[in-house]
């Protein structure tokens, strides 16, 4: 599969999760976060790296919020455009969130502590869609594979969706990097050999 194809999968998702109505999409993000909940993450792991959600996305602030109550070991990405890669800090409450490329909401780097990949232990990641092997499809900047794809990370790797963004087949590059289990409102996808 080539790139075109993964711009016309991105397109479709997009357009079929805009096309939600509030009262769907609120009942669809309530079943996943209450699934995010029964994976039990704070006995788990230690540090978490969250992103904040923009446009259509699933909303990840009941996540977030979630996760403040129990931890203040949150780590926020920040976009660096001039080297296209994830710059990660600890963000130890949601004021010290600032907005940034794309109107993001991303850690201020003067008032947060910049982190090791190696020193997180979970990581929810954002995507477009996703294949039943684990592999996903961003909006097409590559910033969490070159992330993923770093020998210190560790990290057990969870994502958020829509059920209707699981499809069968994921256009696969050298570079893409899978994830260990999509949450979606229908149920908790594995992947095993992740």
């Amino acid at each position: 599969m080539s790139t075109e194809q993964k711009t016309i999968i991105r397109e479709q998702i997009l357009r079929t999760r805009s096309l939600l109505n509030n009262d769907e999409r609120e009942g669809k993000e309530l079943r996943i976060f209450k699934r995010f909940i029964d994976l039990d993450v704070i006995s788990k792991y230690h540090t978490f790296m969250v992103y904040s959600s923009f446009g259509s996305e699933i909303n990840t602030w009941p996540i977030i919020d979630y996760l403040y109550q129990f931890t203040d070991r949150i780590v926020f990405p920040k976009v660096d455009p001039t080297s296209k890669e994830l710059k990660l800090y600890l963000v130890k409450n949601k004021e010290l969130l600032t907005p940034g490329i794309w109107n993001i909401l991303e850690p201020d780097e003067i008032r947060c502590e910049p982190i090791m990949l190696g020193d997180i232990d979970f990581i929810l990641i954002p995507g477009l869609a996703f294949g039943r092997d684990g592999y996903r499809i961003g909006y097409g900047g590559g910033y969490y594979d070159k992330l993923l794809a770093q020998s210190s990370c560790r990290a057990y790797k969870a994502a958020i969706s829509f059920d209707f963004q699981l499809i069968n087949e994921i256009p696969k590059e050298n570079y893409d990097q899978p994830i260990n289990a999509l949450i979606t409102e229908v149920q908790v996808y594995y992947f095993q050999d992740n």
